[in-house]
This record gives structure tokens, C-alpha cells and sequence, in this order.
């Protein structure tokens, strides 16, 4: 398995290479940190106007940044906030890990539930339907809600499942807190693409078609995992980093640290 690390936070200089890798990825820039720090920030996500939500699980606080940097509570109801997700049409949906619930947000914050008698939901996203992908790491699974909160299975035996994204094909990629990197085809079969990361954490992202980047909680990196099991340094210098999103044109990367509470914008040279 080739390993490459490029990139310290805040830097453009590479640092190491192999020889027997496949094209370089490309390397984020800047690791500007939003001012201000939060409460062990847990989760990330971007809505379609550009604004940034950060969970804050000390603090029972979902927080939104907007485009000119101004911060706002969004709502202080909803107890250790984990996963958060907007949909395209702005719909914002927020994980609560104590709780076992998943709720979804009111115009005005005021959280609704949506989806309950979860054990321990933490990372959130969209699949390619547009429905809602849970992972729950008591329960082992992976589970997809639809409209009306109903909930099926889609993976299980997973080894503490944080993090899911789905690739156009149906394929999961799944970051387990205490297993790795695992791939879930949609015939169920899984195989573990890699286990470098000492803590895959909650913030998992697409890049690209083939590949998926990953902040290791138990270090200070974040990865880039392809489907085809390669593994590169892509972020460095950070303090135990758990949460993640992608900008929806794809330009910008925000990464959350639990170690100095810090949310750090990165910025690619194109929409990937």
C-alpha cells in the first residue's frame, strides 16, 4: 500500500513522495482558521448559500458561520450534537449522539425529530437518491431514511461506523472509529480499503468518483483513501481532527480539531 503525505496545514510545500503511486491529488491551500474556537466541533456541513454549520457536543450548540464570517446559534436544544447534513433545498438535519435521534431543524432552529430509536448516531449524509444515510456506531449500521423518517439497513457488522459516504454506483464507504477505512458494495460484500488511520473520524467526504478524505481523530491528519485502497496524507499539523464538509462547488474544505476547537477553511484550485 503506497503512502504519500504532501501537505502541512497552512502550507503548499511537499513534504515526502513515492514513486509508486497514481496522479497526485490535489492540494488544498491556506488552513485559515475561523476566528473564535468551539466546543469539540463534531460535525460540519455547508448549505447552499455558502454559510457553515458546526456542531458543538460540550456545548449542546449547533452553530452557523455565514459567508462574510458572522457566527449565530442556530438552536442549544439538541444534547451532544454529532452528525450534520443540509439538503439541497436547505434542510438541515443534525445527529444528537446521547440522545439517539436524528432531528431535523425548524426555520427558526427549533429541532423536530425525525428519525428515533436510533443507539448512537453520529456522522450524517445525502445519498444518491437525496435520502438521508445514517451511520450509527452502537447499532453497527449503516441506515438510509426516506421522507417520512422510516429507516432501512443498508450495512451492518461494521465496526463502529462513524462516517458514510455513497458513490453514484451504490457503493458505501464507510469510517469505522475502531476498524478503518471499509468499502460496502451494494451486494453487501465488504472489504477494508485501509486501516492507517488510527481513529477514522465522523467528517467523510467524496473526492472525486474514486476516493474519499478522512480526518484521523486519533492523529493529526486528514487522508485521502481511494476506492482502490491507496492512502495519502492530504492535511497535517492538526490537533485531533473529527469533523468535515466539502463546499457544495466542491472549492472549499473545512476540517473541525476536538483538540484546540478550531474549524480551518482549506481551498482546492478547482471544483473536483
Amino acid at each position: 500500500m503506497a503512502i504519500r503525505h504532501l501537505i502541512a496545514a497552512g502550507s503548499l510545500a511537499a513534504i515526502c513522495s513515492t514513486a509508486n503511486v497514481a496522479a497526485e491529488p490535489a492540494k488544498p491551500s491556506g488552513g485559515n482558521s475561523v476566528p473564535g474556537t468551539f466546543s469539540s466541533p463534531t460535525g460540519l456541513a455547508y448549505d447552499p448559500s455558502g454559510g457553515l454549520y458546526v456542531t458543538e457536543w460540550s456545548a449542546n450548540r449547533v452553530t452557523r458561520i455565514d459567508s462574510t464570517g458572522v457566527r449565530r446559534l442556530v438552536t442549544d436544544e439538541v444534547h451532544s450534537p454529532s452528525g450534520i447534513v443540509v439538503r439541497p433545498d436547505g434542510t438541515v438535519y443534525v445527529a444528537s449522539y446521547s440522545d439517539g435521534v436524528v432531528y431535523r431543524l425548524r426555520a427558526e432552529g427549533r429541532p423536530e425529530e425525525f428519525v428515533r430509536k436510533l443507539r448512537t448516531p453520529a456522522g450524517l449524509s445525502v445519498g444518491r437518491d437525496g435520502q438521508l444515510l445514517i451511520a450509527d456506531r452502537g447499532l453497527n449500521q449503516i441506515l438510509r431514511a426516506d421522507a417520512s423518517g422510516s429507516t432501512q439497513v443498508l450495512a451492518e457488522g461494521l465496526p463502529t461506523p462513524v462516517g458514510v459516504v455513497e458513490f453514484a454506483d451504490g457503493t458505501l464507504v464507510v469510517s469505522n472509529f475502531a476498524g478503518g477505512v471499509v468499502e460496502v458494495r451494494p451486494n453487501g460484500t465488504q472489504r477494508i480499503l485501509t486501516k492507517l488511520l488510527g481513529a477514522p473520524a465522523v467528517g467523510i467526504v467524496a473526492d472525486g468518483a474514486d476516493a474519499v478524505l478522512v480526518p484521523d481523530y486519533a492523529g493529526t491528519s486528514v487522508w485521502r483513501v481511494t476506492r482502490g485502497g491507496e492512502a495519502t496524507v492530504l492535511v497535517q499539523d492538526l490537533e485531533s481532527p473529527v469533523a468535515m464538509a466539502r463546499s457544495t462547488n466542491g472549492s472549499e474544505l473545512a476540517v473541525g480539531s476536538w483538540g484546540d476547537g478550531s474549524v480551518r477553511r482549506y481551498r482546492f484550485g478547482a471544483a473536483r
